[in-house]
């Protein structure tokens, strides 16, 4: 199909940066240039630019003609030399659009440490175009609040664990609801309330109460405010679902608790497994943490009904490649609606990150750098893996990416990820609550931080989508609608 897109049909387009989709096959005509200049039309990061000098400067919009791959999303067409080489490399006849791949483990090992630069661009652009057949250019956020840094836990690589000398804070109900209004008044739709574990019947009553009062607060709001000018279904038709969606990560809980929360008003839980690999899991935790308690919990809260998110980390010690493919067999076999990849960013006062620096301390600058650039390429595979396996879930670009580099995020949205969660906690408190070191955003506000992240979600040639709608993710089947 083609089309033809001028100030006539009501697209106009910017000087000289120009956002297009993903399954854009052909770009022809440069009309800011008032001719044929398709040797300089160059593309990057899903921007083309034209360096045409007639183009620079002038004000006049672009007109070009573009192709798109077939409507049917097959890989054929213009599409077809980018999906061919994973498509062949997977023995594949046909490749269509947002199709849920079985790849494995023998495959994803092969996929996540090949070197044949033709097939890694095309696993990054079959991601791609399956984040843009479920959501377009839409990126959702969630905010989050780092309420208390309180935690019983002792895993060996979190700087909040218990044995870690950092100033304690739990952050009072009223604290907590001013950053769900200051959310909701953004038009994030979601808040994750986050926490160390902490399983004391004061700190569930006191959670329990918070999550009404989130829930009932920002209902009042979304009664008293029309909605917002592109709100979704959510608040326009079903009256539950207005106000902010409350998203839970507060550890292992009794299954009792998980019920009282998603009673009390609460609809997603995130719980990051860390890594599928037991024996993995008993060098990163100490003996009483179990891996087996932890995946039980996940099983329970998927049985409760809730929206069940969970995630691993990249690159931490003693994990291997082989690791990693399992991890993402893993979440195929359990199946849930949202994805959190981390990378392994270390924290000094661990003994896990005591351990890595009497390792990798002595590395030179360039060493360094080398493992820093390897470690971003590992972890936006496995967004790039686990979006063309899972399909229609909600895969979250984290922060941490940015403590590798400073545009890691816009890169996981390029690579799979369609979801961000701008950290909303008090300026004061982002300090204490720093899991790893160098966290990004600590010297910033909330509002700082969201305008920031509007940015760079347009740097990646993304949509931020601030209507106020829950946005669950195709995946989840919602148990009852009204």
């Amino acid at each position: 199909m083609q089309q033809s897109l001028t100030p006539g049909n009501g697209m106009l387009l910017p000087r000289t940066l120009h956002y297009f989709p993903a399954n854009v096959a052909v770009l022809s005509v440069c009309g800011s240039c008032l001719g044929f200049h398709t040797k300089q039309i160059l593309r990057a990061r899903h921007f083309w630019t034209c360096s045409c000098p007639r183009a620079l400067g002038r004000q006049r919009p672009l007109s070009v003609t573009i192709r798109y791959a077939s409507d049917k999303g097959t890989a054929r067409g213009g599409a077809e030399p980018l999906w061919s080489p994973l498509k062949d490399f997977l023995g594949l006849d046909r490749l269509d659009t947002g199709q849920k791949l079985d790849i494995s483990r023998r495959q994803l090992t092969e996929l996540l440490t090949t070197n044949d630069r033709t097939l890694i661009k095309s696993m990054y652009a079959v991601a791609e175009a399956a984040t843009t057949a479920y959501f377009g250019t839409k990126v959702y956020a969630r905010g989050i609040v780092e309420f208390s840094n309180v935690c019983t836990k002792d895993c060996f690589y979190c700087g909040i664990r218990k044995h870690t000398k950092v100033h304690r804070y739990t952050m009072t109900k009223e604290e907590i609801l001013a950053c769900a209004e200051f959310a909701y008044s953004q038009g994030m739709g979601t808040l994750m309330l986050q926490s160390g574990e902490l399983p004391s019947p004061e700190r569930i009553n006191f959670m329990l109460d918070v999550v009404r009062a989130i829930r009932r607060r920002t209902m009042d709001l979304a009664c008293e405010s029309p909605p917002f000018p592109s709100a979704g279904p959510n608040q326009r038709d079903f009256p539950s679902q207005r106000g902010l969606a409350v998203a839970l990560s507060l550890g292992e809980l009794p299954s009792s608790v998980y019920q009282a929360f998603l009673e009390a008003g609460a609809s997603r839980y995130l719980l990051r497994i860390e890594t599928s690999n037991p024996t993995l899991y008993t060098r990163l935790h100490p003996a009483s943490h179990s891996f087996q308690a932890r995946r039980k919990c996940l099983e329970e809260l998927q049985r409760i009904g809730f929206q069940v998110g969970t995630g691993v980390m990249v690159g931490v010690p003693f994990q291997t490649v082989e690791d990693q493919a399992n991890d993402l067999l893993f979440f195929k076999e359990l199946d849930p609606d949202m994805i959190g990849l981390g990378p392994y960013i270390v924290q000094s006062q661990t003994p896990l990150g005591k351990l890595w620096l009497e390792e990798h301390g002595e590395e030179s600058a360039a060493k360094q750098e080398a493992n820093r650039v390897a470690l971003l390429e590992r972890t936006t595979r496995m967004y790039a893996l686990a979006r063309i396996m899972l399909g229609n879930v909600n895969i979250a670009a984290t922060t941490a990416l940015e403590a590798l580099d400073p545009e890691g995020r816009e890169l996981a949205l390029r690579r799979g990820a369609n979801v961000v969660m701008p950290i909303i906690t008090p300026q004061r408190l982002r300090g204490q609550y720093e899991i790893y070191e160098n966290k990004p955003g600590i010297d910033q506000d909330a509002l700082d931080s969201t305008a920031c992240l509007e940015r760079r979600v347009r740097m990646a040639g993304k949509d931020l989508l601030l209507d106020g709608g829950w946005h669950d993710p195709p995946h989840f089947v919602r148990p009852s609608v009204e």
